[in-house]
């Protein structure tokens, strides 16, 4: 309604996909049903269904709120969409390349948030089936984004391909609000992963360089400023 958009984003969106990442932590914290019932109806008007762009990470992060829901209910319903279109993309895999190169190429994960919005899907989906496959795929695609726009000396991700070498004022440019897309995407993944298992300590070494470069560039009050 206050968004400045003309029609409300659609439930399925990103922007909304994010809030029930949120909601679904706060029901455990509460435990009001009335949260979890509405969530529930989120599912039912959506028919658990996620965005239509088959290979876009944005319209995949609505499915943490079905997995989440499927390991409170247990009700297949809740699971099978996201499943298959999983294993849709497992078996035909996206042959654009991992630049994003003028906003044009978006079926991988070509943007640092997108490792907020898709990892926690098939990290989720694997530890409830037990088929690391997803695992695997997920950690190949994240490897990826990782190998393209990690600045490992800086310990802070680029925006996309169009900051890598960008400077302003002699410095480089690494967007504040896609750092904590990825600060929060690592936390959610590796909670679905064993804490003992390669993948894990490949996410946590960049969490831990992360969370040092992040509290040496924050002001004393804790605030970020746009660009880090």
């Amino acid at each position: 309604r206050f968004s400045g958009y003309a029609e409300p984003h659609d439930i399925r969106d990103w922007t909304n996909g994010a809030f029930y990442v949120g909601l679904m932590k706060w029901t455990e914290v509460t435990g009001d049903e009335r949260y979890l019932e509405w969530a529930r109806s989120i599912g039912e008007r959506t028919r658990f269904k996620l965005g239509d762009r088959t290979y876009m990470a944005d319209d995949h992060a609505v499915g943490q709120l079905y997995l989440e829901l499927y390991r409170k209910d247990g009700d297949a319903r809740m699971l099978a969409p996201t499943q298959a279109s999983l294993d849709h993309v497992m078996a035909h895999p996206s042959e654009e390349p991992i630049s994003i190169d003028d906003y044009i190429h978006f079926e991988r994960w070509t943007w640092c948030d997108a490792l907020f919005m898709a990892p926690p899907v098939w990290a989720k989906l694997a530890r409830i089936t037990g088929d690391q496959r997803y695992n695997q795929w997920m950690m190949s695609e994240a490897r990826a984004t990782v190998d393209h726009l990690y600045d490992a000396e800086e310990g802070l991700f680029y925006r996309d391909s169009n900051y890598l070498g960008r400077l302003v004022d002699g410095k480089k440019v690494f967007w504040s609000r896609g750092n904590g897309w990825v600060f929060a995407g690592l936390a959610l993944t590796m909670d679905e992963l064993p804490e003992d298992s390669p993948e894990h300590a490949y996410l946590l070494n960049i969490y831990l360089k992360m969370a040092d470069t992040l509290v040496r560039t924050q002001t004393a009050q804790g605030h970020w400023s746009m660009s880090l």
